[in-house]
């Protein structure tokens, strides 16, 4: 039982909170120890005091006394945790109020909770009816601080000496009530102490940790993330909005910091671990806020150090239980009581149940909440006392579990229609009286459907006029906090009932699930490229959705914004194009996406997948999009085929054929494709290949990518040679004119000499410079290839040459037999000749028999 400071603080001169006690402790004995980190700005304790109290006074001057309420409505920056801290050191509470949550709502919030003060960054919301005071942040940090640097830190110890009492109200969280209205739960100091003492114990969390907090106020979990750092004495990294939406980002910022811990619900683990992802240092993990998922597990087992699953309602304080998964065990625990908690599982008549028997549970003990604002009656419902049990108040949870032999408890299920998702508790109700209130439903029940491990989503099944569901969705976005909004609408006839006519809300799920899935279209026939079939390929997979279309939304196919972060990743790796991170946001259907120029790609090079396998050694084709298409099916069971394309490519294409017009910079053209292939490189071997040009540059790729430590398995040369491997001689010029004179007459021949001369000689002069014959652009690259010729390093890994020996060099024109390539080879050269042109090798019956043994050849290398 914890009923005391760590013994570290115990000298501390002034009894009082813990957070407020352990940062003054802190400020005094470590002041120069990092303890705030985010988006490239630090706070040391003593300058988190140093903000705090600038932060204190300004609040104060503008009527903050015990007992307040202010509303805090700010984006997670460095100035968040100050100001929190601000807020308690005055006895008040803070209340989170998101801006992005629909204006009604904030303006409820407001209401309801009495807020006579609103800190917000920058200026209020217009939109917002608000009768109290308004201040940015920016002025409360401007504030006035003392000078001088010993009475400068005794200054700010004396600002925070003011004692809180355990039933002072710490903050109010507003989670989805049951009547189409929020409520909040009023949490004391008492409550939070405890709470964050006994989890400096267990799971535990030490000066040397560094923790990642990802949380949103507005989600209770944030109360870990931000305090219990302040009292270990340990260093909070802060990550942005738009970080905690990224897995990039929150793997760049993991490897920055070496953090060591993060809590975080299922479904962002399951973004951050996507693609085998691993820490670069020990990661301890806390996951909660729904079930946790049976495929995740080993997921998280392998990627982390340790993995403590968290269980607990908002109104018993954040967590109540917590359990050390470990590797093996056969069922998956909420484990035992934290410190100063009791659990009890009961029946119906609130009598307990034996061990093994499913039951709801009760929680009682100092996490217990002062019950709902404002709201007796509610409170007095959930919040009640049962003398059997114990002496105090215990909170009905409404969750069925079952306690086992070693006391720990096993999570089954809701006995309610509460709806978990994505680590946000949801009342159906909530959704449903708001959607009932449109004339066109008559009634209106939200299910829960999950449509593959990962891809979680609400459903509105409704009663009433056939409605276009566009506009139910712009009608709840308008109305809904974000995380409320079903992402599918269904109408019904009639709903399924169970045998005593109550409303089947499983059947339900079950038929929507079905509808939903069966509701895509079949085929999508307007993809325009091998880009939009990527990405419609991404989102089809993601989306658990067949058929999609580049002017589909996102959110309509049954997006979030979790899912539209995951989408985001996956196109970045499957095309090479760095996306933002809000891009689907922003242009929610694949078009919009592709052609807004505002998007601003940047990228030189892009890298589209080109068939649908995910195992084997990735094949990246160089120079070309549509002219590796058919060769990506050959592989479709065996390797995923990517082709990787420049933009120079295009440029060259379309410039007059001259060194000064073309412009080509051979190191800055392979530095765009190495860059390419390395963001979307995800560990272990490649495979390079390249058709003509194509293969000339494969080959400096791959020597470049083994000097930075990327294993190329082979290369692959389909038709391509080095220019300086074809002469024209004299004695061969005769024999082909003799052959062709033969064949096609005297005169004939004339004329054909002619007319190449005069065909050449108007090239470089042609309108817009663009060569559109295969033989124009194989020229074009010719003069590419002798650029790179000049600087090219001798390779040695093991390279596969295919050779098509139906070549029409023209007249004169004579080639090594291994197209040039051996004196710049140290390694292996297997040779293989196909009886077809150059461009017969990449088509029909000559692409099936090269990709054969090139197969052949991969698996078992000559």
């Amino acid at each position: 039982m914890l009923t005391r400071l760590p013994s570290s603080l115990e000298s501390c001169e002034v009894e009082q909170l813990a957070v407020l006690t352990s940062l003054k402790h802190h400020a005094k004995h470590r002041a120069d120890d990092a303890a705030i980190a985010c988006s490239g700005e630090y706070l040391t304790f003593a300058q988190t005091l140093q903000r705090a109290a600038q932060i204190r006074r300004g609040l104060e001057a503008r009527g903050v006394v015990p007992g307040a309420t202010v509303a805090v409505s700010i984006p997670r920056t460095i100035d968040l945790l100050p100001l929190l801290l601000a807020v308690w050191s005055l006895r008040a509470a803070y209340v989170p109020v998101d801006p992005s949550y629909p204006v009604e709502r904030q303006q409820y919030i407001l209401d309801d909770a009495g807020v006579r003060l609103l800190v917000v960054q920058g200026e209020a919301n217009d939109a917002l009816s608000f009768g109290g005071d308004v201040v940015a942040i920016e002025t409360l940090t401007a504030a006035e601080s003392p000078r001088g640097s010993e009475t400068h830190c005794n200054a700010h110890v004396a600002a925070f000496a003011e004692v809180s009492q355990r039933d002072d109200i710490a903050y109010i969280i507003y989670t989805s009530g049951s009547t189409g209205n929020p409520k909040g739960v009023a949490v004391s100091q008492g409550n939070v102490e405890n709470f964050l003492l006994s989890m400096q114990q267990k799971p535990g969390l030490t000066p040397q940790d560094r923790l990642l907090a990802v949380t949103t106020i507005s989600f209770d979990i944030h109360v870990l993330e931000l305090f219990l750092p302040i009292v270990a004495g340990a260093c909070v990294v802060v990550a942005s909005r738009d970080e905690a939406r990224s897995a990039p980002a929150l793997r760049s910022l993991i490897k920055r910091h070496v953090c060591t811990v993060l809590q975080a619900t299922p479904s962002t683990w399951r973004m951050l671990l996507d693609n085998h992802w691993q820490p670069p240092v020990p990661l301890r993990a806390l996951i909660g806020g729904e079930a946790l998922p049976a495929d995740l597990l080993p997921i998280l087992h392998g990627a982390t150090c340790e993995l403590w699953n968290m269980y607990g309602p908002t109104e018993t304080t954040v967590w109540s239980t917590c359990h050390l998964l470990t590797p093996g065990e056969d069922d998956i625990l909420i484990g035992c009581a934290i410190a100063n908690t009791s659990l009890h599982v009961v029946d119906e008549q609130l009598q307990p149940v034996a061990d093994g028997t499913p039951g709801e549970l009760l929680i009682g003990g100092d996490g217990v909440t002062l019950g709902y604002y404002h709201k007796p009656e509610l409170t007095a419902e959930k919040f009640i006392t049962a003398p059997a049990l114990e002496p105090g108040v215990v909170y009905r949870t409404g969750d069925l579990v079952c306690r086992q032999g070693n006391g720990a408890l096993k999570y089954i299920n809701r006995i309610d229609g509460q709806i978990k998702l994505r680590g946000y508790r949801i009342e159906p109700g909530d959704i449903e009286a708001r959607m009932q209130q449109l004339d066109a439903i008559d009634q209106a029940v939200v299910v829960r459907v999950d449509l593959a491990a990962g891809n979680e989503c609400l459903v509105c099944c409704y009663l009433g006029r056939q409605t276009d569901s566009l506009a139910l969705k712009n009608y709840a976005n308008a109305n809904l906090p974000s995380f409320m909004v079903p992402q599918h609408f269904l109408q019904f006839d009639e709903f399924p009932k169970t045998d005593n006519l109550k409303i089947n809300r499983r059947a339900l799920a079950e038929d929507s699930r079905e509808r939903v899935l069966n509701s895509a279209k079949s085929v999508a026939s307007d993809a325009r490229d091998n880009l939009d079939r990527c990405i419609i390929r991404v989102w089809e997979n993601i989306l658990n959705v067949p058929g999609v279309g580049i002017d589909d939304d996102f959110f309509n196919l049954g997006g979030h914004s979790l899912l539209a972060l995951q989408a985001v990743e996956v196109m970045s790796k499957a095309t090479g194009i760095d996306f933002a991170s809000d891009v689907i946001f922003t242009s929610p259907t694949i078009r919009q996406i592709l052609d807004n120029p505002n998007h601003g790609f940047g990228q030189e090079v892009t890298v589209t997948k080109l068939n649908d396998a995910d195992a084997g050694t990735p094949i990246y084709c160089l120079c070309g999009m549509r002219i590796y298409n058919e060769l990506a099916q050959q592989f479709a069971a065996s390797n995923p085929v990517y082709c990787v394309f420049g933009k120079q490519e295009i440029a060259m294409l379309n410039q007059p054929l001259s060194s000064d017009a073309a412009g080509f910079d051979s190191q800055k053209f392979l530095q765009a494709y190495m860059d390419a292939i390395l963001r979307q490189h995800q560990g272990g071997p490649i495979i390079l290949a390249g058709f003509s040009f194509g293969g000339v540059l494969a080959v400096e790729v791959a020597q470049q990518l083994e000097c930075l430590g990327i294993a190329v398995q082979s290369v692959v040369l389909i038709d391509s040679y080095m220019p300086s491997a074809f002469q024209r001689r004299m004695s061969a010029l005769v024999e082909d004119v003799g052959q062709l004179v033969r064949r096609q007459g005297l005169l004939k021949t004339v004329q054909i000499g002619l007319a190449r001369t005069w065909f050449r000689s108007q090239r470089p002069n042609r309108v817009g410079g663009a060569h559109s014959s295969q033989k124009e652009r194989e020229e074009v690259f010719d003069f590419a290839a002798e650029k790179f010729e000049k600087s090219i390093h001798k390779y040695s890994g093991r390279v596969f040459l295919v050779r098509a020996t139906q070549m029409d060099l023209g007249l004169g024109m004579r080639g090594r037999q291994d197209y040039g390539w051996r004196k710049y080879l140290n390694g292996d050269l297997h040779i293989k000749d196909y009886d077809t042109d150059h461009t017969g090798v990449m088509t029909g019956s000559g692409l099936t028999r090269m990709c054969q043994d090139i197969l052949a050849y991969l698996k078992n290398p000559i």
